[in-house]
């Protein structure tokens, strides 16, 4: 994914072009829920148009969700969607659903309020259940302020920068004007990430998936298990070249920075009664001496079995969701 290469200056909604770039913050809702709701338009053209989070509490804990949308401005609107999930802490990972809405200033026409229409469609092509309702987003006076962008600081995705005075002779008066930052930078479809030198390597004073939050998730495959168990076995993909994973279920570490060999890592995992969606990571300690990090994934729960050939690297990590047959 490219990402924005100019410095671009917030500007208000202009009168011969609306401008919806900023941060917006409000809930989208139905008959039955209402969850919060923050995004950040980002200015400019890019295949990352910008972010989106939720935040909600449950039993005491902050359960986020964040994801990267498309944004479009059609006949007025603004028209984004949800794009790749990049992180979530989830007690309870549900189901992967995308949102897509179609917003307009509300009918007083003002342009730091949208409103309009959600609706949701699943990525499970054989769950055919959906949620619509209404949303709404009010435009924040600081757009680098806010938890949606102190996320996407801690995870190095965007950077907030300290504001710059920029003086404009209007009224004797200073105003202050924000300065986008540069994102990170893709060239030739391959990210150009900072990465940090005790990441080259195996370091055995970092603990397992040091660096996990900063590093997308991308969910390459499914698996329908039945029963309590299931019984899986990793394996170099090719030359052995000093693999190294930590593997992760949801949040917890399964195995911690083992070496992929011709010799199966083997491990059970216990499926709670209540659990009908777990997210196994393969977390990446090492790059090996053969780049990408790769390896074998041959799972069975008794019923079926299934092979599955991941990679990944200092900045993303495969996973498998697993999901129990009804």
């Amino acid at each position: 994914m490219k990402k924005i290469l100019a410095l671009v200056i917030l500007l208000p909604f202009g009168i011969m072009a609306q401008d919806f770039s900023g941060r917006w913050k409000g809930y989208f809702k139905n008959e039955n829920n209402q969850v919060p709701y923050e995004v950040l338009i980002l200015p400019g053209s890019s295949d990352i148009d910008g972010y989106a989070m939720t935040a909600i509490m449950i039993d005491g804990s902050e359960n986020i969700g964040l994801k990267e949308i498309t944004a479009r401005v059609r006949k007025g609107q603004l028209e984004i969607e949800d794009a790749e999930l990049v992180f979530s802490n989830f007690s309870k990972p549900g189901k992967r659903v995308v949102l897509a809405a179609r917003l307009k200033p509300n009918a007083t026409n003002n342009p730091t309020i949208l409103t309009g229409r959600f609706k949701t469609r699943s990525l499970d092509f054989r769950d055919n259940s959906y949620y619509e309702g209404e949303i709404y987003l009010k435009k924040e006076a600081d757009p680098m302020a806010g938890n949606l962008m102190t996320k996407l600081s801690e995870m190095k995705l965007y950077p907030v920068p300290e504001q710059s005075a920029i003086v404009a002779a209007t009224d004797q008066q200073v105003k202050k004007k924000t300065e986008w930052p540069k994102p990170i930078v893709k060239e030739n479809a391959k990210e150009v990430a900072v990465v940090r030198a005790d990441e080259k390597i195996t370091n055995s004073a970092l603990p397992p998936a040091a660096y996990l939050s900063s590093r997308k998730i991308e969910v390459i495959n499914a698996y329908y298990f039945k029963g309590d168990s299931i019984d899986i076995n990793f394996y170099d993909n090719g030359t052995i070249d000093g693999d190294t994973i930590t593997v992760l279920l949801d949040s917890r570490v399964l195995l911690a920075k083992r070496k992929l060999d011709i010799k199966p890592i083997h491990e059970i995992i216990r499926i709670p009664k209540n659990a009908d969606s777990l997210l196994l990571i393969m977390y990446a300690e090492n790059l090996g001496s053969l780049p990408p990090n790769t390896g074998l994934l041959v799972m069975t729960d008794g019923y079926s079995r299934n092979e599955i050939r991941f990679a990944g690297d200092l900045t993303k990590s495969s996973s498998i969701q697993l999901i129990r047959k009804k």
